[in-house]
Formats: C-alpha cells, structure tokens, sequence
C-alpha cells in the first residue's frame, strides 16, 4: 500500500486530549480520562465538563461514544475510603453515567478503589498455579526447556506490573513468592 494513501475505516484519535481539559490516556482501543482532587473538595469534582468536551469531539468526528462501556471510578486508597462521601455523575447526551465501579482493569492490571489489587493478585495466583500444574507434565523434558518455559511464560506473569501491585499486604506477596518457589522446585527437582 502506498504510504501517502488512507485505508477506508481507519480512525485516528490521537488529537483527542487536545480538545479534553482532563488528563486524557490513549492507549490502542482505550481511553482513560483522569481528574483529580483532595478528598475534602471532591465535591468540586465535575466530570461533566470532560464528559461534554469528549462528547463534542466524537459528534465532530462522527464517532458514538458507547456508553455501555463507559464506567467511573473512585480510587481512593485506604486510608481515605472510609472518609469519603462523594459519588461523581456524569453524563453522554441523555445517558447518565451513574455506573460507579469499585474495580476495573486498566492496560492487564485490575485496580480497585482502595489500591489493595486483591482481585488482580488473585488472578495471578490462580494463573500461575495453572501455569506449574503444565510445568509439572514438562518433568520429562530437559532443564534448559523447562527454564525456558519458566523465563517466557511464567516469569512474565510475575513481573508484569509488578511495580504497582507489589507495595501491597505482604501476606499477598507471599502467595505469589510462594508460587514462584514452587515452580522453582518443579524446574530443578
């Protein structure tokens, strides 16, 4: 295909947070809008004003948003959760966003509202677990193929994201240590 040349269909949305106030994060298919507070003003909180922004973008850019999959998001962390008293509303057209969800899964990690990531640490585990029971069948293979499938199927799936969801409770973390040293055992019995 020539370069200069558009395919039909191709939507380019990349000049989006220019025309959004709030902090706006691309990333393939999704877009996260961030906004800000301290807990004692969150009533200042106006997510409206994103959400109008946005939605006159896709009017002239002839893109529906889809609200079925538009969701809001308090995170709070745990200290202040049980100080808050504030449920933000926005709306698309006609549409009300009043779908508060207290966890959602940004870019592969699951974050919930108080930043404990126990619903993600459980999918790890439950993954990771399911990950050794194939490795335990891969006993008849040589070691250099079982570090192999360590380094390239497991040791990813402990790693990804690790940098936000490891300052978690360290009874999660060893679950997951646990695990690791588990595999370490099948490896090299």
């Amino acid at each position: 295909m020539h370069p200069t040349l558009t395919p039909a269909g191709v939507l380019f949305t990349n000049h989006l947070p220019l025309y959004v106030t709030a902090q706006v994060d691309l990333y393939a298919d999704d877009t996260t809008i961030t906004c800000s507070a301290d807990y004692k003003s969150m009533h200042k909180l106006n997510l409206n004003n994103s959400v109008a922004e946005i939605q006159n973008w896709g009017v002239s850019n002839k893109l529906p948003i889809n609200v079925d999959k538009t969701d809001v998001m308090i995170v709070t962390g745990k200290s202040i959760e049980s100080k808050l008293d504030f449920q933000p509303s926005g709306k698309f057209s006609d549409h009300e966003l009043v779908r508060n969800v207290s966890s959602g899964t940004l870019w592969g990690l699951d974050i919930d509202t108080p930043l404990s990531f126990s619903q993600h640490k459980g999918k790890i585990c439950k993954k990771l677990s399911q990950l050794i029971a194939l490795l335990r069948n891969m006993r008849v293979y040589p070691l250099k193929q079982r570090l192999l499938y360590y380094t390239s199927i497991i040791h990813p799936l402990i790693t990804y994201t690790s940098v936000i969801w490891s300052c978690c409770d360290k009874e999660s973390l060893n679950r997951v240590l646990k695990l690791q040293k588990r595999a370490a055992r099948v490896i090299c019995p």
